[in-house]
């Protein structure tokens, strides 16, 4: 966990000495809580008036146009990111460019969040079921952190962005933390 602190501070650090980073999550992020406000309202607004088939489509679709913010962003954020560690010249629009060029593969992604996300959220009480619904999260959580980068780069469709995830979890912390994140 420490190590996860310090992989955070660090990557923050990085993001407040570029100039052209800090405008762009900036922007994003102003952009992603004004839509964000958008859809909670919208959401409240349908579901107030819904049954309940509504009111969960309501929720699910909210939560899909959620995901879809954050990993547009997340992407953005990571094609600047490797712009800048390639020292080419980084300015914000690359990274609204990679968020146009990846935009199905963000779509996709976020499918594949509101797929496994939800369950993992929903399912169980504070008991042996709460455990496991915890470690799939954990699981869902590491593989997003591969995705990110993986969908800014490359582009894959979201089963192969996952596959690939699989992959470098496996490879970088072994077969302990690969069963967990397997489940799903």
């Amino acid at each position: 966990m420490k190590d996860g602190w310090r992989l955070g501070g660090a990557a923050l650090r990085y993001v407040l000495a570029n100039r052209a980073l800090q405008r762009f999550v900036l922007g994003a992020v102003v952009i992603v809580v004004v839509l964000s406000a958008g859809v909670a309202v919208a959401a409240v607004a349908l579901r107030r008036e819904a049954g309940p088939v509504v009111y969960v489509l309501v929720g699910l679709a909210a939560y899909y146009c959620l995901s879809l913010l954050v990993t547009a962003l997340a992407v953005g954020v990571a094609g600047l990111v490797a712009d800048s560690l390639e020292s080419r010249p980084v300015t914000p629009s690359p990274g609204w460019r990679v968020i146009a060029r990846r935009r199905r593969s963000i779509a996709g992604w976020a499918v594949v969040d509101l797929a496994v996300g939800v369950p993992s959220r929903a399912v169980g009480s504070w008991t042996v079921d709460q455990v496991a619904v915890l470690l799939i999260g954990f699981g869902c959580g590491l593989v997003s952190f591969f995705a990110i980068p993986t969908i800014a780069l490359t582009g894959r469709s979201p089963l192969a962005t996952a596959r690939h995830s699989l992959r470098l979890v496996r490879r970088r912390w072994g077969d302990a933390v690969y069963s967990t994140v397997y489940v799903w």
